[in-house]
Protein backbone atom coordinates (compact mmCIF):
# COMPACT_ATOMS: atom_id res chain seq x y z
CA UNK A 1 0.00 0.00 0.00
CA UNK A 2 1.36 3.20 -0.66
CA UNK A 3 1.81 6.46 1.96
CA UNK A 4 2.22 9.76 1.57
CA UNK A 5 5.24 11.75 4.06
CA UNK A 6 3.82 14.69 5.00
CA UNK A 7 6.78 17.20 6.51
CA UNK A 8 5.45 20.06 8.66
CA UNK A 9 7.34 23.02 8.88
CA UNK A 10 7.69 22.27 13.19
CA UNK A 11 10.36 19.17 11.38
CA UNK A 12 7.58 16.65 12.63
CA UNK A 13 7.28 14.49 10.13
CA UNK A 14 4.08 12.09 9.78
CA UNK A 15 3.66 9.15 7.84
CA UNK A 16 -0.37 8.74 7.10
CA UNK A 17 -2.11 6.58 4.67
CA UNK A 18 -3.31 8.28 1.95
CA UNK A 19 -6.72 8.06 2.21
CA UNK A 20 -6.62 9.35 5.61
CA UNK A 21 -5.52 12.83 4.47
CA UNK A 22 -8.02 14.68 2.87
CA UNK A 23 -7.68 17.99 0.37
CA UNK A 24 -9.12 20.53 3.19
CA UNK A 25 -6.98 19.49 6.00
CA UNK A 26 -3.88 20.21 3.92
CA UNK A 27 -4.92 23.05 2.82
CA UNK A 28 -6.61 24.36 6.14
CA UNK A 29 -2.97 23.63 7.13
CA UNK A 30 -1.16 25.27 4.28
CA UNK A 31 -3.26 28.37 5.10
CA UNK A 32 -2.19 28.54 8.78
CA UNK A 33 1.38 29.30 7.49
CA UNK A 34 2.24 25.48 7.98
CA UNK A 35 4.67 24.07 6.08
CA UNK A 36 3.49 20.72 4.09
CA UNK A 37 5.27 18.76 1.83
CA UNK A 38 3.12 15.99 0.41
CA UNK A 39 5.20 13.11 -2.03
CA UNK A 40 2.41 11.53 -4.00
CA UNK A 41 3.80 7.92 -4.96
CA UNK A 42 2.30 6.12 -7.85
CA UNK A 43 0.17 3.38 -6.64
CA UNK A 44 -0.95 0.06 -8.57
CA UNK A 45 -2.85 1.10 -11.98
CA UNK A 46 -6.59 0.08 -11.49
CA UNK A 47 -9.24 0.23 -13.95
CA UNK A 48 -11.97 1.78 -12.87
CA UNK A 49 -15.61 0.33 -13.44
CA UNK A 50 -18.79 1.85 -14.07
CA UNK A 51 -20.89 2.01 -11.29
CA UNK A 52 -24.38 2.35 -11.09
CA UNK A 53 -24.70 -0.54 -13.51
CA UNK A 54 -27.43 -3.28 -11.99
CA UNK A 55 -26.71 -6.57 -13.04
CA UNK A 56 -29.93 -7.51 -12.47
CA UNK A 57 -31.02 -5.23 -15.01
CA UNK A 58 -28.76 -5.62 -17.55
CA UNK A 59 -30.12 -9.59 -17.40
CA UNK A 60 -33.28 -8.43 -17.36
CA UNK A 61 -33.01 -6.39 -20.62
CA UNK A 62 -30.90 -9.00 -22.46
CA UNK A 63 -33.60 -11.54 -21.84
CA UNK A 64 -36.97 -9.09 -22.32
CA UNK A 65 -34.91 -8.41 -26.39
CA UNK A 66 -34.35 -12.18 -26.51
CA UNK A 67 -37.86 -13.24 -25.89
CA UNK A 68 -39.75 -10.22 -27.53
CA UNK A 69 -37.34 -11.52 -30.96
CA UNK A 70 -37.92 -15.35 -30.59
CA UNK A 71 -42.28 -14.41 -30.21
CA UNK A 72 -41.77 -11.98 -33.58
CA UNK A 73 -40.11 -14.57 -35.32
CA UNK A 74 -42.61 -17.10 -34.05
CA UNK A 75 -45.41 -14.78 -35.26
CA UNK A 76 -43.74 -13.78 -38.58
CA UNK A 77 -43.10 -17.80 -39.48
CA UNK A 78 -47.10 -18.31 -38.61
CA UNK A 79 -47.91 -15.32 -40.89
CA UNK A 80 -46.10 -16.35 -43.74
CA UNK A 81 -47.41 -20.01 -43.04
CA UNK A 82 -51.52 -19.08 -43.01
CA UNK A 83 -50.54 -16.88 -45.98
CA UNK A 84 -48.78 -19.64 -47.90
CA UNK A 85 -51.90 -21.87 -47.34
CA UNK A 86 -54.35 -18.99 -48.42
CA UNK A 87 -52.91 -18.34 -51.36
CA UNK A 88 -52.59 -22.26 -52.10
CA UNK A 89 -56.24 -23.15 -51.23
CA UNK A 90 -57.26 -20.41 -53.38
CA UNK A 91 -55.57 -21.68 -56.41
CA UNK A 92 -57.04 -24.84 -55.62
CA UNK A 93 -60.03 -23.15 -55.37
CA UNK A 94 -59.82 -21.48 -58.63
CA UNK A 95 -58.16 -24.79 -60.85
CA UNK A 96 -61.87 -26.77 -59.40
CA UNK A 97 -64.20 -23.96 -60.28
CA UNK A 98 -62.20 -23.75 -63.89
CA UNK A 99 -62.73 -27.45 -64.28
CA UNK A 100 -66.38 -27.53 -63.40
CA UNK A 101 -67.10 -24.11 -65.60
CA UNK A 102 -65.62 -26.13 -68.75
CA UNK A 103 -68.00 -28.95 -67.55
CA UNK A 104 -70.85 -27.01 -67.10
CA UNK A 105 -69.75 -24.89 -70.68
CA UNK A 106 -69.77 -28.19 -72.82
CA UNK A 107 -73.64 -28.77 -71.28
CA UNK A 108 -74.91 -25.48 -72.64
CA UNK A 109 -76.34 -25.64 -76.23
CA UNK A 110 -75.02 -23.56 -79.49
CA UNK A 111 -76.55 -22.83 -82.37
CA UNK A 112 -75.51 -21.86 -85.69
CA UNK A 113 -77.38 -18.76 -86.47
CA UNK A 114 -79.57 -19.25 -90.14
CA UNK A 115 -81.14 -16.57 -92.44
CA UNK A 116 -85.17 -17.05 -90.85
CA UNK A 117 -83.48 -17.31 -86.90
CA UNK A 118 -85.00 -14.36 -85.05
CA UNK A 119 -82.29 -13.04 -84.30
CA UNK A 120 -80.77 -12.44 -87.67
CA UNK A 121 -84.00 -10.30 -88.73
CA UNK A 122 -85.02 -6.94 -88.37
CA UNK A 123 -85.37 -6.06 -84.41
CA UNK A 124 -81.89 -5.16 -83.96
CA UNK A 125 -80.43 -7.91 -81.67
CA UNK A 126 -76.83 -7.80 -80.82
CA UNK A 127 -74.27 -9.37 -78.43
CA UNK A 128 -74.20 -7.85 -74.99
CA UNK A 129 -70.50 -8.61 -74.79
CA UNK A 130 -69.26 -7.12 -77.55
CA UNK A 131 -72.66 -5.13 -78.84
CA UNK A 132 -71.73 -6.39 -82.14
CA UNK A 133 -75.34 -7.18 -84.49
CA UNK A 134 -75.43 -11.22 -84.88
CA UNK A 135 -74.83 -12.79 -88.15
CA UNK A 136 -75.71 -15.48 -90.30
CA UNK A 137 -73.46 -18.58 -89.91
CA UNK A 138 -72.45 -17.42 -86.49
CA UNK A 139 -72.50 -19.77 -83.25
CA UNK A 140 -74.36 -18.51 -80.39
CA UNK A 141 -74.55 -19.65 -77.10
CA UNK A 142 -78.01 -19.62 -75.62
CA UNK A 143 -77.74 -19.76 -71.79
CA UNK A 144 -80.25 -21.23 -69.76
CA UNK A 145 -81.44 -18.25 -68.53
CA UNK A 146 -82.60 -17.39 -72.12
CA UNK A 147 -79.72 -14.92 -73.13
CA UNK A 148 -77.65 -15.45 -76.40
CA UNK A 149 -74.10 -14.42 -77.05
CA UNK A 150 -71.68 -14.69 -79.36
CA UNK A 151 -69.83 -18.31 -78.55
CA UNK A 152 -66.30 -16.61 -78.98
CA UNK A 153 -67.41 -13.92 -76.28
CA UNK A 154 -69.48 -15.74 -73.74
CA UNK A 155 -67.06 -18.88 -73.19
CA UNK A 156 -64.06 -16.93 -71.78
CA UNK A 157 -66.62 -14.78 -69.59
CA UNK A 158 -68.39 -17.70 -68.21
CA UNK A 159 -64.74 -19.39 -67.30
CA UNK A 160 -63.80 -16.70 -65.62
CA UNK A 161 -67.16 -15.55 -63.79
CA UNK A 162 -69.25 -18.72 -64.11
CA UNK A 163 -72.61 -16.37 -64.41
CA UNK A 164 -74.47 -14.63 -67.26
CA UNK A 165 -73.47 -10.64 -67.44
CA UNK A 166 -77.11 -9.96 -67.68
CA UNK A 167 -78.99 -11.52 -65.57
CA UNK A 168 -76.18 -12.73 -63.02
CA UNK A 169 -77.40 -16.85 -63.11
CA UNK A 170 -74.84 -19.10 -61.97
CA UNK A 171 -74.49 -21.71 -64.54
CA UNK A 172 -72.34 -24.20 -61.71
CA UNK A 173 -75.66 -23.96 -60.21
CA UNK A 174 -78.44 -24.46 -62.77
CA UNK A 175 -76.27 -27.59 -63.45
CA UNK A 176 -75.81 -28.90 -60.45
CA UNK A 177 -71.93 -28.55 -60.09
CA UNK A 178 -71.24 -28.27 -56.46
CA UNK A 179 -67.91 -26.97 -55.78
CA UNK A 180 -67.22 -26.01 -52.09
CA UNK A 181 -65.67 -22.68 -50.93
CA UNK A 182 -65.06 -23.81 -47.52
CA UNK A 183 -61.05 -23.59 -47.47
CA UNK A 184 -58.90 -25.87 -45.16
CA UNK A 185 -56.72 -22.75 -43.61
Amino acid sequence: MAYDLVTISRKVSLKRNRNDWKGEEITRLADNGTRVMVAIIKGRQTITRITGVNKTSVLFVSISFIVLMVISLAWLVFYYIQRFRYIHAKDRLSKRLCCAAKKALSKIPTKSLKTDDREVQGDGECCAICIEPYKVSETLRSLPCGHNFHKNCIDPWLLEHRTCPMCKMDILKYYGFVVSYISTI
